[in-house]
């Protein structure tokens, strides 16, 4: 006696025409039925081609049903292949053979039912992720990655109608957040290429990315409004995905993959999303800052840099430029990255130091030797952070950074096959310029006193006490006698407008402290006692510099395009009043009326027209713009030429007697090139001049 045949194997021996009829009347046999169609779609070209209007109608008969509000877990079976039909007849339509009257009649069929198994694929995902067994879940968020992936690449058509939908919205930030280590990376396919220098990309992200590009405003609503998870959950999701693809091959089914797979594409797609996220919702881009996302993400980039960078194999010209293509994609990635901290005020300091110590640096080291005039995205990623971290080399939390630009340095310098490195003289003038102006200033910084009468020798009386208001937290002064006098003067009705703001401040941690103030306050008289005793201005030069404002750019000589685009004090007044809070209006009038009064005696005609001429005792008023976030802040600082260690303050009469004691004003070589600060202020930019002035640190 034969043995008994099992039903699937009968169902094999079944012809097409008996399955369709099976699977579309209603029976115990009709699931089986719809199974074994749904596996002959992709083995035989001709099933659907031939029977494309009959196997539509019974993959989406089911979406008919109206959806339930509970679960229903009879109803499980049949949706998941009526859902995994669906996809078949889609991947189907991506054949080179497919008719395309065929393909036309299927997109069109497709677009009228996409809101019927949008809505019960959001609903099986939604309701089986609440289930406690996680394997029901993993089987319907595999069926809807591959569904909607192979929808969106069949038919473009479709993508403009289902991203409207909120279903589809509540559909793609499923996938998205449904990663998890025991949820793996999936490909097209279900299979990764062993090949490490190709891409490709998880079907999950690929949809989520799709539909977020054609609707953001509909993404981050959905996100924001919690309809799918918690926004802390989304963000979390988010970090999670691209801090595991430096290592998929300890996923299981992906263990055979080499160590030198890079996930280029996924990440890519990671990082433009967050990046997207970030500048669309202040609410997310707190949220993504509040988990240290990018000192996170440049971590994960450096750790694949230095991988790719340190290949140990025999490296042909395809591999090289492989390599060199790979670590250019890096790079520009990191280039989005490091501007997020830069966003915002809050913690920026902080933010950038731990973007650098999370390896930025060492980024940029592995892919300077690289840099190729022929190559522009690769320079322009290069530049991106270069620039960005250089703005905020001169603060006393970041100014390690000194120390690890030298590396850079040591990078090729003449190739004979590629020629000069484009960003060598760049590279090189900063590391010179920060060591040459600055060679002890990690740990000095200028002891100041606001009080504009105070004269610069009492400075250097110790004990120095510095007496910070207790109320503002803003100004400072050496002594008791000082505090009173700005107090009467000045400081009596600024004091509640900078106390409001410190305040404020604090609690978003977004302060340009006073500390920071007396750092670039040391910064700036060095990079003009630099570049006065590198260099003997002609008289010209000098006499433009006791009536004019300078700017100054801590990485570029001092005349090179410093000159403001004033004519005078009084229209550098014109210039700041605009842009200055009001409340320090007064003293910033004090400022520039004590800069006029110390330069007056050095002005008189007779004095201009003879040489040769000497500017012993001259001021200088110097203005810089220092990055802080989104709120530059302008710093304005008034300097006195001082000789030896004679005492020079602001009085016009004092000036006077200064100017009489030196004598001729020929005698330059008996002169010490040394200015001491008579008064400083800082302010935040409210609004941006006609003319920028240059950033301190900042290439502009």
């Amino acid at each position: 006696m034969a043995p008994p045949v099992k039903q699937s194997q009968l169902m094999k021996r079944l012809p097409v025409k008996e399955i369709i009829r099976g699977a579309g009347k209603d029976g115990p046999g009709m699931l089986a039925c719809m199974m074994e169609l749904d596996a002959r779609l992709l083995k035989d070209n001709t099933v659907y081609h031939e029977n494309s209007r009959e196997i539509l109608d019974i993959f989406l008969t089911f979406f008919k049903v109206l959806v339930p509000e509970e679960y229903n877990g009879s109803l499980v079976k049949l949706l998941h292949v009526s859902l995994s039909g669906v996809t078949g007849i889609a991947r189907w339509c991506q054949r080179p053979s497919a008719p395309e009257t065929v393909k036309a009649a299927t997109s069109l069929r497709l677009l009228s039912a996409s809101k019927e198994y949008t809505a019960w694929s959001a609903w099986i995902l939604a309701h089986s992720r609440a289930a406690a067994d996680k394997t029901e879940f993993l089987d319907s968020y595999l069926l809807t990655c591959s569904l909607f992936r192979s929808l969106l690449t069949a038919f473009p058509t479709i993508r403009s109608e289902l991203v409207k939908d909120p279903n589809m919205l509540r559909v793609a930030i499923t996938m998205w957040t449904g990663y998890s280590p025991d949820h793996p990376l999936i490909y097209y396919a279900w299979k990764r290429n062993r090949d490490p220098s190709v891409d490709e990309v998880d079907v999950a992200m690929a949809v989520f990315h799709a539909v977020a590009v054609a609707n953001w405003d509909g993404i981050v609503d959905a996100i924001l409004d919690e309809t799918v998870c918690s926004t802390a959950m989304f963000v979390e999701g988010t970090i999670q995905r691209l801090m595991r693809l430096p290592s998929i091959n300890k996923i299981e089914y992906l263990a055979n993959l080499p160590d030198t797979t890079s996930e280029i594409a996924n990440i890519r797609i990671t990082i433009m999303v967050t990046h997207r996220l970030m500048t669309t919702s202040p609410t997310l881009y707190s949220m993504f800052m509040d988990q240290n996302t990018p000192q996170l993400y440049i971590k994960v980039l450096s750790r694949l840099t230095d991988k790719i960078f340190h290949l140990n194999f025999p490296l042909s010209g395809d591999i090289i430029e492989a390599r060199q293509t790979r670590i250019t994609e890096l790079t520009k990635l990191a280039g989005d990255i490091v501007q997020w901290p830069t966003m915002t005020s809050s913690s920026v300091l902080k933010n950038i130091k731990s973007i650098m110590s999370s390896g930025a640096t060492e980024l940029l080291g592995h892919s300077y030797p690289l840099l190729s005039t022929d190559d522009t995205r690769e320079l322009e990623a290069f530049d991106t952070i270069f620039e960005t971290l250089r703005s905020y080399a001169l603060y006393p939390q970041v100014i390690s950074f000194i120390k690890e630009l030298e590396w850079y340095r040591i990078g090729r310098a003449n190739d004979p096959e590629n020629g000069p490195n484009p960003r060598e003289g760049f590279v090189n003038n900063t590391c010179l310029s920060l060591h040459s102006h600055f060679p002890i200033l990690t740990d000095e910084r200028e002891r100041l006193c606001d009080n504009i009468h105070h004269s610069i020798d009492s400075t250097a009386v110790a004990p120095w006490t510095e007496r910070v208001c207790a109320a503002c937290h803003s100004v400072a002064y050496c002594s008791r006698q000082c505090q009173k006098a700005d107090w009467k003067n000045t400081h009596r009705s600024e004091c509640p407008h900078l106390r409001r703001e410190y305040h404020s401040q604090r609690i978003s941690n977004a302060r340009y402290s006073y500390s920071s103030r007396a750092f670039h306050v040391y910064a700036l008289r060095l990079a003009l006692e630099f570049n006065e005793k590198r260099r003997a201005l002609p008289p010209a030069a000098r006499r433009e510099s006791l009536t004019h404002a300078i700017s100054v750019d801590f990485f570029q000589d001092m005349d090179d395009g410093s000159a403001l685009n004033v004519k005078s004090v009084s229209d550098y007044h014109a210039w700041t009043v605009l842009v200055i809070p009001p409340y320090l209006i007064a003293r910033f009038n004090d400022l520039l009326d004590a800069f006029e009064r110390m330069n007056e005696p050095f002005l008189q005609p007779d004095s201009i027209n003879s040489e040769p001429w000497n500017d012993v005792g001259s001021a200088r008023l110097i203005e810089t713009c220092i990055c802080f976030g989104d709120k530059d802040v302008i710093l304005v600082v008034l300097l006195q030429r001082t000789s030896s260690n004679q005492a020079i303050t602001p009085e016009p009469q004092e000036a006077t007697s200064q100017l009489q004691k030196s004598g001729s004003r020929g005698d330059d070589s008996t002169t010490e090139w040394d200015f001491g600060v008579v008064a400083s202020l800082a302010y935040p930019l409210l609004m941006p001049r006609l003319s920028t002035t240059p950033k301190g640190g900042v290439a502009n």
